[in-house]
């Protein structure tokens, strides 16, 4: 008896040392789930989806599905799922993450909707129209070196003329500016939406514009100019 005891607890022992079942073992956190094209529902290989609250992203597959481990630290926590791919408009959705596999699919659009144009023959209606405009932002301003407004436009814009004419008295500090050819008087400046006014020399002596008066740019300080916008037609 006391022989068959001792077998019996040296039994007992070994199978309390076995691995769980496979049953007990805890599942891995993860986000999974398929993205399609919401207008034909076709899967969407090639498209990313990211958690950027936790670093984590995934690329779906042929299938168009994806899977992303999460770790256990993040479980319990509402994050933002962004979803993109090329051509596509992205998508963010929220979820709470909980253990096991949190399914979450996506459906995307298309990045560009219809648009119509319409005409009119209202009055008026050809100043609303789109024209093209050179626009200089204050970086391209600075990257020319120069120091007068004038010189910093004739290098930026090629249709602009600054002519720096000598012995023409009072041209020779007012210098005309021409735009395509037109004359100084001709050339309208706005500045924020306001009309410039003319100088008050009329170019004389045979310089470019004679007989004319027009806007004195350099009186405008370069610095203080934000960005520039020269209408070509």
């Amino acid at each position: 008896m006391p022989a068959a005891r001792a077998l019996a607890l040296v039994v007992f022992l070994c199978l309390s040392l076995l691995p769980p079942p496979p049953a007990l073992a805890q599942e891995t956190p993860s986000l999974a789930g398929v993205v399609t094209t919401r207008d034909d529902g076709l899967p969407l290989p090639g498209a990313t989806v990211a958690v950027d609250a936790l670093g984590l992203s995934a690329v779906t597959d042929a299938q168009g599905r994806y899977t992303i481990a999460i770790p256990r630290s993040a479980l319990g926590r509402t994050v933002d799922v962004r979803v993109s791919a090329a051509g596509l408009r992205p998508k963010t959705s929220q979820i709470l993450l909980g253990p096991g596999t949190v399914t979450l699919d996506f459906a995307l659009g298309l990045s560009f909707a219809e648009e119509i144009t319409v005409g009119s023959r209202a009055a008026g209606a050809e100043a609303e129209k789109a024209v093209p405009v050179d626009v200089f932002t204050q970086r391209a301003i600075e990257q020319t070196g120069e120091t007068e407004t004038m010189r910093a436009i004739q290098a930026l814009a090629p249709s602009f003329n600054f002519p720096r004419p000598t012995i023409t008295d009072g041209t020779d500090s007012v210098r005309p500016a021409t735009l395509r050819g037109l004359g100084p008087d001709q050339v309208l400046v706005l500045i924020n939406g306001k009309r410039r006014h003319t100088s008050a020399l009329v170019h004389l002596n045979g310089s470019i514009g004679r007989g004319s008066t027009g806007v004195d740019l350099n009186a405008i300080p370069l610095s203080a100019i934000e960005r520039i916008e020269v209408l070509r037609d």
